[in-house]
């Protein structure tokens, strides 16, 4: 479900909300459309939608469905609305000016760290990487939506530079677990749809499960690219020391800066979800104007 204050009447009506979760980058492109780049280097990438009425109660669900490698995927929204972009310009929410990565609590996007920008000590942003060497990518395109962060998280993230021990980085402090985004109708009760669909040949990503608008409902969208299970990874990237090594440097593959490239360490759960850290989805160019758009990653 959406967070109470993103359903704002005059935003239109909420007919979707977003998870998404994994190795991507976000960015809001000039056309005021977000486009999601999820890296596929030894990850899956699913699609799983819950039909949900306003008590929260699930109506119906969609299997996990995988995701084509090397793929353009459209959100489609029938009469979308734009009109929260008058409040976020930059499609993002943002809940005061100041922000802070160690107290603050809010939904604001700014917890996603912007690949882009200066925060991460990698230098400025220089362009992508030569189609020829860099990682495959599938990019989801999601219209008439504003992001924000779902889920943070509980311990700092830190930075050391490539291949430096995470006892030598800089204490960034916390970040996004899991990204949202309300998707909105001008007006649900006029009729409808969302509709998932490989771009180049039209087909629905997934198969017998429309998504017409319904009075009282929102569909649940969960846009997940983890690890592959039984994916021999590099063993140095579960532990380092007291820390573990999460997919940072993987964003690497696709993009150039000018200074030292950065691995990223957070303390070790009790459990880990995947053998070598969580990976979560970034941000790029939100907090300047560097990275317009991430088509360049799917083109020759």
């Amino acid at each position: 479900m959406l967070p109470q204050i993103l359903q704002a009447p005059e935003y239109g009506t909420p007919v979707a909300a977003l998870s998404i979760d994994g190795l991507g980058i976000c960015c809001f492109n000039p056309y005021r459309q977000w486009e999601v780049a999820f890296l596929r280097y030894g990850h899956e990438f699913l699609v799983t939608v819950r039909k949900i009425n306003q008590s929260g109660r699930i109506l119906d669900q969609s299997p996990a469905t995988r995701v084509n490698d090397l793929s353009l995927v459209e959100i489609l929204v029938d009469d979308g609305s734009e009109a929260h972009f008058d409040d976020f310009p930059k499609g993002f929410f943002k809940a005061a000016p100041g922000f802070s990565r160690s107290d603050d609590e809010s939904y604001d996007f700014r917890w996603a760290i912007d690949v882009a920008g200066s925060e991460v000590r990698h230098g400025s942003f220089l362009g992508f990487v030569e189609s020829s060497q860099r990682a495959s990518v599938t990019i989801v395109t999601v219209p008439n939506a504003l992001f924000y962060t779902k889920r943070v998280t509980q311990e700092s993230v830190i930075f050391a530079p490539t291949p430096s021990p995470a006892e030598n980085g800089l204490v960034l402090g916390r970040t996004n677990e899991v990204i949202g985004a309300a998707i909105y109708a001008s007006s649900a009760a006029e009729g409808g749809q969302i509709l998932i669909r490989y771009a180049e040949s039209g087909h629905a990503v997934l198969a017998n499960f429309p998504m017409p608008y319904e009075e009282g409902i929102i569909y649940d969208i969960s846009l997940t690219n983890m690890d592959q299970r039984g994916t021999k990874l590099d063993g140095s990237r579960a532990l380092s020391g007291a820390y573990t090594h999460g997919d940072f440097d993987r964003f690497y593959d696709v993009i150039n800066v000018s200074g030292p490239k950065q691995q990223i360490f957070a303390p070790p759960k009790s459990i880990l979800r995947t053998d070598d850290g969580d990976c979560h989805t970034v941000g790029g160019g939100f907090t300047g104007d560097d990275l317009p758009s991430l088509m360049p990653l799917i083109e020759p």
